[in-house]
């Protein structure tokens, strides 16, 4: 299975990446962990490596950080292969999930820790601290201790101390794990507003598909040590190439569709009592079997009406969960089932089982799935 890049790679020609993998593989006891992997990192992007555990990317940050050394391959940082080079001399800033604060120590020397080790002149070192503790908005916390902060606290701390020793590329490890569900949002944005002010190149590890929409500039989907695409977050979510991209980055209606007509550049195709028009891809023809998928706010649910005009295909509700920001139906049609996830109404009812309903699938909103990509059964 070969990556699919889904966003054309442009890197500025005056200047090397920041990070590069080049077949890079790894084993640990005879089990590949990555397999081949190439990738490259540009100066000052927000990069995240998603994907399930065991995929292979927390040992991919590992190997960016010189804690354990590839199998196989070569990594080069601004340039240089770096395969070799202890993980003192990288100039690297990390922020591992458990933030490893040392509790004995106060926020302040905490944060200059690095600095400390490193020789900066004390007068220095207040500075930097100080304008770190801005940046990370905690002024006012120097002299507390950890256990005297909150999570959220303890996280910018953490960023701080690693950020304050002006690394030019910064390693995230699932920085968020430990926050509870609004605080994970609110440092989203935070972690989103420091790398827009600092511009330090930054690579994030998560295998949480909200934070790498929301943080990343380039989101590269891992599965099973390789990389299976990459691209911005709105491609990576918009127009997936397959099947696992499709269903782990946000949720869809996968659909196994055979071709029943092509004209005038479009296709129809069935998937039981649901027909469906796409534009007809290259050499498509009728017969073929094609893999289609639909996100579940993009499916068009409206009343059924009296006339058999209207556009749309019956359905009926089986299933719907209201949750505040939308409301969440499952449809049958035919023994097909839909997910669709609708807005709330702001006057009237909504849908509820048993409803006679139309669905429609917008054209401009089917994503075709590439063959090949997964694995055989």
């Amino acid at each position: 299975m070969q990556s699919l890049s889904i966003e054309p790679l442009t890197v500025q020609a005056t200047s090397e990446p920041i990070l590069r993998f080049e077949s890079v593989s790894k084993a640990f006891q005879g089990k590949i962990v990555l397999s081949d992997l190439t990738l490259e990192m540009r100066h000052g992007e927000f990069l995240t490596l998603l994907g399930p555990s065991g995929c292979g990317k927390t040992t991919s940050l590992n190997l960016v950080a010189g804690l354990i050394q590839p199998d196989a391959g070569t990594i080069f940082l601004r340039g240089q292969p770096a395969n070799q080079l202890p993980p003192r001399r990288r100039g690297l800033g990390l922020v591992f999930q458990s933030w490893a604060l040392f509790p004995h120590l106060n926020v302040f020397d905490n944060i200059a820790y690095g600095l400390k080790v490193r020789s900066v002149p004390a007068k220095e070192i207040d500075g930097r601290v100080g304008d770190m503790l801005d940046v990370v908005r905690l002024p006012g916390v120097a002299e507390m201790f950890p256990s005297q902060l909150s999570g959220g606290m303890q996280q910018r701390v953490a960023l701080a101390r690693a950020l304050v020793t002006r690394p030019d590329l910064l390693l995230l490890d699932e920085p968020l794990s430990n926050l509870d569900a609004a605080l994970r949002k609110e440092m989203q944005i935070e972690l989103r507003r420091i790398h827009s002010e600092l511009r330090v190149s930054t690579l994030l590890v998560t295998h949480s598909q909200e934070e790498a929409l929301v943080m990343s500039d380039r989101i590269a989907v891992m599965r099973s040590g390789r990389i299976e695409c990459i691209g911005t977050p709105h491609l990576v979510y918009n127009r997936p190439p397959t099947r696992f991209v499709c269903t782990f980055v946000g949720e869809a209606n996968i659909l196994e569709c055979e071709v029943e007509a092509v004209a005038q550049g479009e296709a129809t195709l069935r998937r039981g009592a649901l027909r469906f028009a796409i534009e007809a891809p290259p050499d498509v023809c009728v017969g073929q079997r094609l893999a289609a998928a639909i996100r579940p706010e993009n499916v068009v649910m409206a009343p059924w009406p009296a006339t058999t005009e209207a556009a749309g295909t019956a359905a009926v509700v089986l299933d719907a969960v209201f949750k505040g920001s939308n409301i969440s139906y499952w449809v049958a049609v035919g023994d097909e089932r839909l997910h669709v996830l609708t807005l709330p109404p702001l006057e009237g009812h909504a849908f509820a089982p048993g409803d006679r309903v139309r669905v429609t699938l917008p054209k401009n909103r089917i994503i075709l799935l590439e063959r090949g990509n997964e694995p055989h059964a």
